[in-house]
């Protein structure tokens, strides 16, 4: 049944890289394309060696090199990953999963060759379905859905970056709420967490082991819309494993307080 649900979230990821899924030809007039890489390497030469698999399917602006590069280095790809060098995005893409066979490689053939028995856990998959979502203000977010990790131990997260599209710039919550504004804003999404868990208090909360290590904290994903921000909480970050990613929706008329040009 697993096997059954990832091969449909990719399906739906694969999708979204192409039309629909939130994408679009154009975001602010400037023209959006994708990229996409899929390739399987072996880890030796054996018969039955273990196999890494690569899906990249990245979206990216046509002419906007410097937006593309704080982009790739956000956060989106891992940084051993990411090529040295500008490279024009489709070899770039191609870069990348290069890298990402090689510290494979790197990592595991000794490994594999004193242990040719359980050559299944070292298969590794590296899976990126990119989207490219319209913000308020000629801003957008760039989405990657990550599937990545060897053998059975490997999960699905998001990874959500904000930017001013004319300028590259990353937007952080610092830039969007007023100083001081961390406390109130964790008041409000701990409460719509109560909600969610069914919890009366932040005490309860925490013995359902939400927010039970570290006590709330604000994500750094977060999708900016015209209406509302969009806070998103890895699998197991600040919840069991059977919560699932969690996402929060916080709407601008609830914050309006806290956000700075209001």
């Amino acid at each position: 049944m697993r096997t059954l649900i990832l091969s449909l979230v990719a399906v739906f990821f694969l999708t979204s890289c192409g039309e629909g899924g939130g994408n679009s030809d154009k975001i602010c007039g400037f023209e959006v394309d994708s990229t996409v890489v899929d390739t399987v390497a072996a880890l030796t030469d054996d018969t039955h060696s273990p196999h890494c698999e690569i899906h990249l399917c990245l979206r990216y602006f046509r002419g906007l090199r410097r937006l593309n590069d704080a982009m790739a280095s956000s956060g989106i790809i891992l940084p051993e990953y990411i090529p040295k060098g500008r490279l024009p995005f489709d070899r770039y893409a191609q870069s990348i999963a290069q890298n990402c066979i090689n510290g494979w490689r790197e990592q595991f053939v000794r490994l594999y060759k004193s242990d040719l028995s359980n050559a299944d856990q070292y298969n590794y998959t590296y899976k990126v379905y990119s989207e490219t979502l319209q913000g308020p203000d000629s801003t957008f977010c760039y989405v990657a859905h990550i599937l990545s990790g060897n053998a059975d131990n490997r999960q699905w997260h998001t990874v959500a970056r904000n930017f001013h599209l004319p300028t590259a710039r990353h937007i952080t919550l610092d830039d969007i709420f007023v100083p001081g504004y961390n406390n109130g804003l964790l008041r409000i999404i701990t409460q719509k967490m109560m909600e969610r868990f069914d919890a009366r208090s932040e005490h309860e909360l925490g013995e359902k082991g939400v927010f039970a290590n570290d006590g709330p904290y604000l994500p750094d994903n977060f999708i900016l819309q015209d209406h509302r921000i969009v806070f998103i909480y890895a699998p197991e970050e600040v919840a069991p494993r059977d919560a699932g990613e969690l996402r929060i929706a916080v709407g601008k008329k609830e914050i309006k307080h806290l956000l700075k040009n209001q």
